[in-house]
């Protein structure tokens, strides 16, 4: 998981204050009163996460180090492609007579020895265990992770909303009452 760009909200929240630019750890106590009779010159929040507490999340899912649905026969073209470039190493271990050339005969053992190379490799890669990250999605959706459950953050949401919505109807009559006031509508 890659929580750069994501909301996070967390299990646990600790806000506190101390001397040092580098907490060792979090205090036993925190609160209001701690905090504001305190006389130290560093305030710290942590945030966190715990191993096993439950977790909401939301992002981009993706595989690392997918298995590739490449044919044998494009890799091992791929793969002699590649040998063809290093003509000396070509030559060195294929070339049977020494006469600087590979022949057809030669080259079908080339063909063969790149094909089981390659068959060799997509098993080694068969028993390698699939890699997924969680990340930000790059088209702007939503990036959750959240010890909360689905419910909770849309409850959540719906009173921010709804307060947010009070609010511009207060301010709204304010200016309304306001302006009537002022200039005598």
């Amino acid at each position: 998981m890659d929580p750069d760009g994501a909301e996070v909200t967390p299990t646990i929240k600790l806000k506190w204050k101390g001397n040092h630019l580098r907490p060792m750890h979090s205090p036993k106590k925190t609160g209001f009163w701690a905090n504001f009779f305190s006389r130290e010159n560093y305030r710290y929040t942590e945030s966190r996460l715990h191993e096993y507490d439950p977790l909401y999340a939301v992002g981009y899912f993706t595989g690392l180090g997918e298995r590739e649905s490449i044919s044998i026969i494009e890799a091992t073209r791929d793969l002699l492609s590649l040998w063809k470039r290093d003509k000396g190493s070509l030559l060195q271990r294929f070339d049977a007579n020494r006469d600087g050339e590979i022949d057809i005969d030669e080259w079908e053992k080339v063909r063969q020895a790149a094909e089981r190379e390659v068959i060799a490799t997509w098993r080694e890669r068969q028993q390698q265990p699939d890699m997924n990250l969680l990340k930000k999605p790059i088209d702007g959706r939503p990036y959750l992770l959240s010890s909360e459950s689905q419910d909770q953050i849309i409850t959540r949401i719906r009173l921010k909303a709804l307060w947010g919505l009070m609010g511009f109807l207060a301010l709204g009559l304010c200016l309304v009452w306001w302006v009537r006031h002022r200039f005598g509508f």
